[in-house]
Protein backbone atom coordinates (compact mmCIF):
# COMPACT_ATOMS: atom_id res chain seq x y z
CA UNK A 1 0.00 0.00 0.00
CA UNK A 2 1.00 3.29 -0.85
CA UNK A 3 2.99 5.20 2.10
CA UNK A 4 0.21 8.03 2.03
CA UNK A 5 -2.51 5.49 3.50
CA UNK A 6 -0.01 3.62 6.02
CA UNK A 7 -1.91 3.58 9.40
CA UNK A 8 2.03 3.44 10.55
CA UNK A 9 3.44 5.58 8.30
CA UNK A 10 0.75 8.08 9.54
CA UNK A 11 1.16 7.56 13.10
CA UNK A 12 4.94 8.62 12.31
CA UNK A 13 4.11 11.42 10.91
CA UNK A 14 1.78 12.52 13.64
CA UNK A 15 4.68 12.07 15.98
CA UNK A 16 6.67 14.20 14.19
CA UNK A 17 4.48 16.87 13.60
CA UNK A 18 3.96 16.87 17.49
CA UNK A 19 7.65 17.13 17.93
CA UNK A 20 8.81 13.82 18.50
CA UNK A 21 11.94 12.27 16.20
CA UNK A 22 10.83 8.73 15.30
CA UNK A 23 13.67 6.29 14.91
CA UNK A 24 12.50 3.35 12.94
CA UNK A 25 14.37 -0.03 11.52
CA UNK A 26 14.65 -0.13 7.87
CA UNK A 27 13.77 -4.26 8.58
CA UNK A 28 15.35 -7.13 7.75
CA UNK A 29 13.10 -8.68 4.61
CA UNK A 30 15.92 -11.20 3.90
CA UNK A 31 13.72 -12.63 1.26
CA UNK A 32 10.96 -11.83 -0.74
CA UNK A 33 9.45 -14.24 -3.10
CA UNK A 34 12.33 -16.48 -3.53
CA UNK A 35 14.80 -13.63 -4.19
CA UNK A 36 17.53 -12.01 -1.59
CA UNK A 37 16.65 -8.85 -0.31
CA UNK A 38 19.05 -6.41 0.66
CA UNK A 39 18.48 -3.09 1.61
CA UNK A 40 14.68 -3.21 1.54
CA UNK A 41 13.02 -0.99 3.54
CA UNK A 42 9.54 -1.80 4.85
CA UNK A 43 6.89 0.54 6.67
CA UNK A 44 7.03 2.54 9.19
CA UNK A 45 10.77 3.17 8.11
CA UNK A 46 9.92 4.33 4.79
CA UNK A 47 7.75 7.42 6.17
CA UNK A 48 9.10 10.72 4.81
CA UNK A 49 9.92 12.23 8.47
CA UNK A 50 11.12 9.00 10.26
CA UNK A 51 14.86 8.68 11.07
CA UNK A 52 15.37 4.84 9.42
CA UNK A 53 18.36 3.42 10.74
CA UNK A 54 19.90 -0.38 9.29
CA UNK A 55 22.84 -2.31 8.73
CA UNK A 56 23.96 -4.67 6.39
CA UNK A 57 27.28 -6.53 6.29
CA UNK A 58 29.21 -5.86 3.35
CA UNK A 59 32.50 -7.94 4.06
CA UNK A 60 34.90 -5.81 3.44
CA UNK A 61 33.82 -4.82 -0.50
CA UNK A 62 32.54 -2.18 -2.54
CA UNK A 63 30.44 -5.21 -4.36
CA UNK A 64 26.71 -4.82 -3.38
CA UNK A 65 26.50 -8.40 -5.07
CA UNK A 66 28.23 -10.43 -1.97
CA UNK A 67 26.43 -8.08 1.26
CA UNK A 68 24.28 -9.68 3.28
CA UNK A 69 21.62 -8.97 6.29
CA UNK A 70 23.68 -8.77 9.58
CA UNK A 71 23.28 -10.88 12.09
Amino acid sequence: DSFLNDPLVLAVERAVRAGIVVVAAAGNMGEHNGQTVVGGIASPGYAPNALTVGATNTHSTVYRSDDSVSS
